[in-house]
C-alpha cells in the first residue's frame, strides 16, 4: 500500500511560439497543493528555457487573502527569476484574490500579472518588455 498523496490537479503544457503555455485542471486551493503544481510548472519552463509563461487555471483557488498570501510566498521561493508570468484563473470570483498575490510577487520583484481572460493576458505576455 502506498502512501503517496493523491495528485489533486493534472498540468497540460503546449509549447507556443512565443512562449509556455499551462493548464491547471483540479483543486489547487490548498497552499501547499499551490507550489507543489508550480513546481512542476517552473521545472518544466527551466528545462525547456521558456522565459515567458501563461498559466490558466481551471479549477478552485485561492479562497482567501491570506491563502493568496502563503501560496504566492511559497511559489516565490521556487525562483521565478527572468520569468514573465501571466496568471488567468477561470473563477471571477477568485480575481481579487489573485490581484493581492500579484501585488504580494510584484513587491518582491517578480514580472507577474493576473488577468480574466487568455486573449488579455497573451496580449501583455507577448509584448515586448523583459
Amino acid at each position: 500500500m502506498s502512501n503517496k498523496t493523491p495528485q489533486l490537479f493534472k498540468i497540460s503544457f503546449e509549447d507556443r511560439p512565443e512562449y509556455l503555455y499551462a493548464l491547471i485542471k483540479g483543486d489547487t486551493s490548498k497552499s501547499v497543493t499551490k507550489i507543489e503544481c508550480w513546481g512542476e510548472i517552473i521545472t518544466r519552463c527551466r528545462k525547456d528555457g521558456r522565459h515567458r509563461l501563461l498559466v490558466v487555471l481551471d479549477g478552485p483557488g485561492n479562497a482567501t487573502e491570506l491563502d493568496a498570501y502563503e501560496s504566492t510566498r511559497g511559489i516565490i521561493a521556487l525562483g521565478l527569476q527572468g520569468l514573465k508570468i501571466a496568471y488567468v484563473d477561470l473563477n471571477p470570483e477568485n480575481h481579487k484574490n489573485n490581484q493581492f498575490g500579484e501585488l504580494v510577487a510584484g513587491n518582491r520583484g517578480v514580472f507577474a500579472k493576473v488577468f480574466t481572460t487568455e486573449p488579455e493576458a497573451e496580449q501583455w505576455l507577448t509584448k515586448e518588455g523583459r
